[in-house]
C-alpha cells in the first residue's frame, strides 16, 4: 500500500470526490444502525464521525483484484489514494466535531443532589461493583449514602430501592454535602481507576471535618 502523489495530481476531482462520497456515506450508515440499536443522537454522530474513514482491509482486496486483473493499476491508484486520504483526514474531522459539535444537556429528571447527609457508609460510585459493595454494610444495618455521576444509573437503580443522589465524588464540597463532613462516616468506598487519587480525596476531605 502506497500513495502515489502522482496519480492525486492527476485525478485530484476524482480522488477528493470519492474520499467525500466514501466518508459521508459510511458515516450516514454508521449513524443509522447506530440510532437502530437504541443509541442516542450523541453517541450515534460520534460513532459516524470515528469511524467514517476507510479499513485497511481495502488495501488487500485492491491488491488482490490487482492481481486477478479485475481492476487496472490506476483505478487500483485511485481506490487506494480515497482510503489513504479518507485515514488522514479522520483526526481533522474527529477535531472538527469536538470543536463545533452542541454540548448535549444531561437530562435530570428524578435526579436529586447530594446536600447535608449523614451516613455511616459513603459509597462514591454505584456501579455493579458499588451495587455489590454496599450489602455487606446494608446487612449490618449501616446508614449509607450513594453518590453517583451518571443520571442513568440513578435512575435505573431507584425502582430497586437504592437512593443515589447526584455528585462528582472527585469534589471535595460535593463529599462534604455527602456527608464525609461529620465524624459519622467509618467507610469510604470509592468506585474509581485510581485508588492513590481516592485515598488523597478523602484524606483531605476528612481533614476538614
Amino acid at each position: 500500500m502506497s500513495l502515489d502523489l502522482q496519480v492525486v495530481a492527476k485525478n485530484w476531482r476524482l480522488i477528493t470526490s470519492g474520499v467525500l462520497a466514501l466518508m459521508v456515506v459510511k458515516a450516514l450508515c454508521i449513524y443509522g444502525v447506530a440510532r437502530l440499536a437504541k443509541s442516542g443522537h450523541g453517541d450515534a454522530l460520534d460513532r459516524a464521525v470515528l469511524m467514517a474513514q476507510g479499513g485497511e482491509f481495502a488495501f488487500v482486496l485492491f491488491a488482490e483484484a490487482l492481481k486477478l486483473r479485475v481492476i487496472s493499476p490506476e483505478v487500483n491508484a485511485n481506490m487506494t489514494a480515497i482510503v489513504v486520504l479518507s485515514m488522514a483526514l479522520t483526526p481533522v474531522t474527529l477535531l472538527l466535531h469536538k470543536r463545533f459539535a452542541r454540548v448535549q444537556t444531561i437530562p435530570m429528571e428524578g435526579v436529586e443532589a447530594a446536600h447535608n447527609l449523614h451516613c455511616n457508609v459513603l459509597i462514591i460510585g454505584f456501579g455493579r461493583v458499588g451495587q455489590i459493595a454496599c450489602q455487606a454494610p446494608l446487612a449490618q444495618g449501616a446508614k449509607i449514602s450513594i453518590i453517583d455521576l451518571n443520571p442513568e444509573v440513578i435512575r435505573a437503580v431507584t425502582p430497586y430501592g437504592f437512593k443515589v443522589y447526584y455528585g462528582d465524588g472527585a469534589r471535595h464540597e460535593i463529599l462534604h454535602a455527602a456527608g464525609a463532613h461529620t465524624p459519622a462516616p467509618s467507610l469510604f468506598v470509592w468506585m474509581i481507576k485510581k485508588p492513590r487519587h481516592a485515598l488523597s480525596k478523602v484524606r483531605g476531605t476528612t481533614a476538614r471535618r
